[in-house]
């Protein structure tokens, strides 16, 4: 009678034992398959599923972002486009990031962006921009003036495209417009330039409003720059 409940306990302590080893052995044999960050340390799999290298998103971290207004395909808005510059270049100044906002809008937009160039081509800044208070002085080369169309929408989208680019610093608030170094009394008989010109923020497409501005802005902003006759 013993030796048969010994016997029972054997077998249930084999076919326990046996379930045991199935159960951790499924667990265990499927292969572990390897994750997007183990076939790849060196990607970054956004929500979005873009990818980019460690090296890319290590580069746009060493950079800011700037903005240059170009001109919505009607003529009518402008159109944001953020590019970028790099950071211990704009830690060193304003007038650093000013002068590279200039040079970002002279090159015009990039292939596929929604907003085209007003200002003449061979347009040239002269010299650094300079800040003075929420002033800032931009020196730009005849072409400027010379190479316009002198239709006054396109004159008045030339100066914003510029002027609400630069006064995307938060600082600053109006831009002085110099043509090779010295002061225009006007551009072209059209518009007045012996004066500072505030951002227009009427111009700027509702749909890129920038961070400094609010829809309500935009909508409601007045231009009390001059238009001659």
């Amino acid at each position: 009678m013993l030796k048969i409940q010994m016997l029972r306990i054997v077998k249930m302590l084999f076919v326990s034992g046996l379930i045991i080893c199935i159960l951790i052995g499924g667990a265990g044999c499927k292969k572990a398959q390897p994750t997007d960050g183990d076939a790849d340390d060196d990607e970054f799999s956004p929500v979005s599923g873009t990818t980019i290298s460690e090296e890319a998103a290590k580069e746009l971290n060493d950079k800011i972002q700037i903005i240059a207004y170009f001109v919505s395909e009607d003529g009518t808005k402008l159109n944001g486009e953020v590019r970028y510059m790099e950071l211990e270049e704009a830690k060193q100044s304003t007038e650093n990031i000013a002068s590279a906002i200039v040079n970002e809008l002279l090159k015009g937009p990039s292939e596929g962006f929604t907003g085209k160039k007003v200002i003449p081509d061979g347009t040239k800044l002269l010299a650094p921009v300079t800040i003075n208070g929420s002033l800032a002085v931009v020196n730009l080369s005849s072409e400027f003036i010379e190479g316009s169309t002198g239709i006054k929408k396109d004159v008045e989208m030339s100066i914003y495209s510029l002027v609400n680019s630069v006064t995307e610093i938060k600082e600053l608030d109006r831009v002085k417009i110099l043509i090779d170094g010295k002061e225009q009394a006007s551009f072209k008989g059209i518009l007045e330039m012996n004066m500072p010109f505030k951002r227009n923020k009427s111009l700027i497409s509702v749909n890129q409003v920038a961070a400094k501005d609010t829809a309500a802005d935009v909508e409601s902003e007045d231009d009390d720059d001059v238009l001659l006759e």
